[in-house]
């Protein structure tokens, strides 16, 4: 697998969990961050913390992980960079979803989506903004909120063609595969997690909702599908 490590920028809800049980079946758990003796819960997201983890251990760690903006790649050069996309709506769906049945079962998709902390969180042009912000932005977390505009948007193409694998959710067998032939991971069937056992159904209306409020994704998807 080379002597080079690799950096997976998770993005929410695009089989980043399911992947983990991949990273598991190929690296040692002492060489992969965040592992066991890390605050997974915490570790998993601040940027502080990945700092000092890549100060203290990068001679040891051959796989980093978890819900990063793209620019922190930058604190490893030499890294081999993956990352997930996903249709933004599926995305958005899933994520409400996931948020219904493990927080607010009381509630409907469309009163989560009104949230203003999940919406400016986790749903508005999501997948831009994590390739957008940078380190100017002061960032400690890919919770916090910025807005993307055109200008983020070309930068977040732009950071796309530096992406050693992207792959997308909906072809996510695709870019296991390359792992495999490109740099001889071992791929073995894994169960899906992080999943409903049946997909949400949602009104035609708040698609259109959801495709209007999030034109920014919806464009810079269909860029990475074009063009990658």
């Amino acid at each position: 697998m080379g002597g080079r490590p690799y950096f997976f920028v998770h993005v929410m809800k695009t089989a980043g969990m399911t992947f983990n049980h991949h990273i598991k079946n190929n690296f040692p758990r002492d060489t992969i961050y965040p592992g066991a003796d890390d605050l997974t819960g915490v570790d998993y997201w601040v940027v502080d913390r990945l700092r000092a983890a890549v100060a203290e251990r990068a001679d040891e760690i051959r796989l980093w992980h978890g819900h990063f903006p793209y620019f922190v790649t930058d604190l490893l050069p030499n890294a081999i960079t993956l990352s997930v996309l996903r249709e933004p709506v599926a995305r958005i769906v899933s994520l409400l979803d996931q948020h219904r049945r493990q927080n607010a079962p009381e509630l409907d998709l469309e009163e989560i989506y009104d949230d203003p902390l999940v919406f400016r969180r986790t749903v508005l042009d999501h997948q831009t903004k994590i390739f957008s912000m940078t380190e100017d932005d002061e960032i400690n977390a890919w919770t916090q909120h910025i807005d993307v505009d055109d200008r983020r948007f070309e930068m977040a193409k732009a950071r796309l063609g530096e992406v050693d694998l992207l792959g997308f959710q909906e072809d996510f067998d695709s870019f296991l595969a390359t792992l495999r032939d490109r740099w001889g991971w071992t791929i073995q069937p894994v169960e899906r997690v992080n999943t409903a056992d049946e997909r949400p159904v949602v009104s035609d209306a708040f698609r259109r909702r959801i495709i209007e409020d999030n034109a920014y994704d919806m464009a810079f998807y269909e860029f990475a599908r074009s063009n990658f």
